[in-house]
């Protein structure tokens, strides 16, 4: 289970400050991809941030050429497979989104030549412009992928920039955060060995 932690909600105890899952509370019980109910520490993301903006930091001044290499080679190793998969759900969701509105047009056709009633009319219009409604998002959702995909060359470039421009990294600050992070991904806890791990992505 992973949970990127915007949807994360902030909780304290007496002894610290953590997030905790929203996508579990918040679950229907009967979703089968419902998340688990896991959480991480404020204070761990915040050191765990910090360091990894200043170590990439170092890495992009010290050696660009190397680091904008390091950037594209992942990129490459990937792109081919994510854009594939993606452009695969987009162009199924956007062939229904099509179908949809054919079917709507045939709705009212048959409606104003009286081949089906008011009620089943209204029944089916409702059902179709509903999943309409809900796969505009999905649709916008998976073209902003499609180009984030396909951005990685200039993320590398204006990290650089930002690199450079960033000279204290003694302590993790909001501006810092929010040009420097795009997103946290918090994996859930496992056992180890006997010791729990936690996977974090940044």
């Amino acid at each position: 289970q992973t949970c990127a932690l915007p949807i994360y909600e902030a909780g304290m105890t007496n002894d610290y400050d953590y997030y905790s899952c929203s996508g579990h509370r918040n679950g229907k019980e009967e979703r089968v991809d419902r998340c688990s109910m896991h959480f991480i520490r404020s204070e761990v993301i915040r050191e765990l941030v910090l360091e990894v903006i200043r170590y990439a930091s170092q890495s992009a001044v010290e050696d660009e050429d190397a680091f904008r290499q390091r950037i594209l080679d992942a990129h490459n190793a990937r792109r081919d497979d994510e854009i594939a998969d993606i452009s695969r759900k987009l162009e199924a969701d956007q062939k229904r989104f099509d179908e949809l509105d054919r079917l709507i047009e045939h709705l009212y056709e048959a409606s104003v030549s009286g081949k089906i009633s008011d009620r089943r009319f209204r029944m089916l219009c409702e059902k179709y412009e509903k999943e309409q409604a809900e796969l505009e998002p999905v649709i916008s959702e998976e073209e902003a992928q499609l180009l984030e995909v396909e951005a990685n060359e200039e993320n590398a470039d204006r990290f650089i920039d930002l690199a450079k421009r960033y000279t204290d990294f003694t302590e993790l600050t909001t501006p810092m955060l929010n040009e420097f992070v795009d997103k946290i991904t918090v994996h859930e806890a496992e056992k180890v060995d006997g010791e729990r791990q936690q996977a974090i992505e940044i």
